[in-house]
């Protein structure tokens, strides 16, 4: 692809924009989130917490599935209902407040701020409607469910259900707080009981995929739990795929977790046992796919497992023709179905890589460049350009879309978050360049520094991820650049100045 042709689209790209959905946003609070939190309180009214950003794939899926529900505004009319948007003022401290990080999270909270519901996965609108209604009318705590079902009395079904479909665990805990919770889930999937199919398949899911994802125990008090994990994880996974009930519960480990479950299998199953899942996990797939319920996005990625089993199976063959065409044809499903602006946020940028990942690479590029053209978020798409390019090989082109996409990025962590990743791909393309990489790097600090809050909550762990990728490089001047950045954490204050001083040790 030639530099100019980059160069033509760029006053195209800068300019798009796409009308945000009036309805969405007469659902929320009109002012800020400390507001909220006052007329909650004077209220004595629970409060409903949306984190998530403009850009986010899976915030747009729960937008198309929930919140643009004609049922959502009566089921949530008893709440104050609050959008946080990660690039608002004061977000990333209520992200420190409130321990969110990644996008989407929902949260819902008593009038005094205690935690009684956090959910982080999709989630269809049947299954947030009750699960909702069940947290609103228990009004308990996470903590206090927790309690009474490890207590070995009669547990409610209320309490069974909001365990399973709450998150367990947030980014700011600490590997000990994590490795307790691990064990509490373990020992709730031997005390919940077989009546509750979905309930069981969601705890037994969660456990496998945070054995499987790190493969390696992440705190000494979890070593025994990860060994009983290998040795139980065919049982586990037919507790999964048991039922049409328990694979629709577990739908995002069957389809969006397929990659690293499987590998972790192949690992440490043997052939007899694994050969058995990998058939079962292929029909899995197929049963979501064609469920009615299924979102546009579930349908296009119902597809991904067999391409995971089929590398597993045969790794030195090219993939089938069929499975290939199987993969088109979902992509151009997907784009044909995805009609609304939510719709297409979350499935158009998953729908190309999964041509790239086949590797047509012709009309994966295709795709993305018609998002471009109408999308109010073409940082993203730009980004995922820049991934297809490095994939083909293609350095030069991938660079540029990735600078493109930097400069494109709007909001102050959005920015901060598409900054940090055109430094690592920078670095990992054009390390030779210093003057390039130099250059981001102040751009990073220098925005960062700008803002009251370029330390704190998410925008914490894209410092640390800069921190790890310079860490890479053996270059003086950056030592320089380091030095004239950390005099100046002495100018800020309170938890930033804490955090900052903390960074540039």
């Amino acid at each position: 692809m030639k530099t100019i042709f980059f160069a033509m689209y760029v006053c195209t790209l800068l300019g798009s924009t796409a009308s945000a959905d009036p309805a969405f946003d007469q659902l929320w609070f009109k002012g800020s989130t400390a507001e909220a939190f006052s007329e909650a309180k004077a209220q004595n009214k629970p409060i409903l917490l949306y984190w998530g950003a403009v850009w986010c794939p899976p915030c747009n899926e729960l937008k198309a599935q929930v919140f643009t529900h004609p049922d959502f505004a009566a089921l949530t009319s008893s709440v104050i209902r609050v959008y946080q948007d990660g690039d608002q003022e004061n977000a990333q401290n209520w992200s420190d407040r409130l321990k969110v990080s990644g996008y989407p999270t929902v949260l819902l909270l008593s009038s005094q701020g205690d935690e009684l519901l956090r959910v982080v996965e999709s989630v269809s609108w049947e299954e947030f409607a009750e699960t909702f209604s069940l947290a609103l009318k228990e009004g308990g705590s996470f903590a206090g469910a927790l309690a009474q079902a490890l207590s070995g009395g009669e547990v409610p079904p209320s309490v069974w259900k909001l365990l399973a479909y709450s998150r367990w665990t947030h980014p700011f805990m600490k590997d000990e707080e994590k490795a307790l919770l691990l064990l509490d889930r373990e020992k709730l999937i031997e005390l919940i009981p077989a009546s509750f199919a979905k309930e069981k398949a969601l705890l037994v899911a969660g456990l496998v995929e945070d054995v499987a994802s790190e493969d390696k125990a992440y705190h000494p008090s979890v070593v025994g739990l990860w060994q009983r994990t290998v040795t139980l994880a065919p049982s586990y996974l037919h507790t999964v795929l048991n039922n049409e009930e328990s694979i629709w519960a577990a739908r995002d480990l069957v389809t969006y977790q397929a990659k690293t479950i499987l590998e972790w299998a192949q690992k440490h199953f043997e052939k007899k046992e694994r050969d058995s899942l990998f058939l079962r996990w292929i029909r899995a797939a197929e049963f979501v796919r064609t469920r009615g319920q299924a979102s546009v996005d579930l349908q296009l990625w119902a597809v991904y497992p067999q391409l995971v089993i089929t590398r597993l199976i045969a790794t030195d063959k090219a993939l089938p023709k069929a499975l290939k065409t199987a993969v088109r044809t979902a992509v151009a499903r997907a784009e044909r179905e995805a009609t609304t602006e939510f719709q297409r946020h979350s499935v158009m940028s998953g729908a190309a890589w999964l041509l790239g990942d086949i590797g047509d690479f012709e009309n994966a590029r295709s795709l993305l460049l018609k998002e471009i053209r109408t999308t109010d978020t073409p940082w993203y798409y730009q980004s995922s350009l820049a991934q297809l390019e490095q994939k083909q090989g293609n350095h030069k082109d991938a660079l540029i879309w990735s600078h493109l996409a930097r400069e494109s990025a709007k909001g102050n962590s959005t920015r901060l978050q598409w900054i940090e990743a055109d430094l690592a791909r920078t670095i990992e393309l054009a390390s030779d360049n210093p003057h390039a990489i130099h250059k981001i790097v102040r751009e990073y600090y220098d925005l960062a520094f700008s803002l009251p809050e370029g330390f704190l909550g998410r925008n914490a762990s894209r410092a640390a991820r800069v921190k790890e990728a310079l860490g890479k490089l053996k270059d003086p001047l950056l030592q320089e650049t380091f030095k004239f950045y950390a005099q100046r954490c002495a100018l800020s204050e309170g938890p930033l100045k804490e955090r900052c001083e903390k960074f540039f040790q």
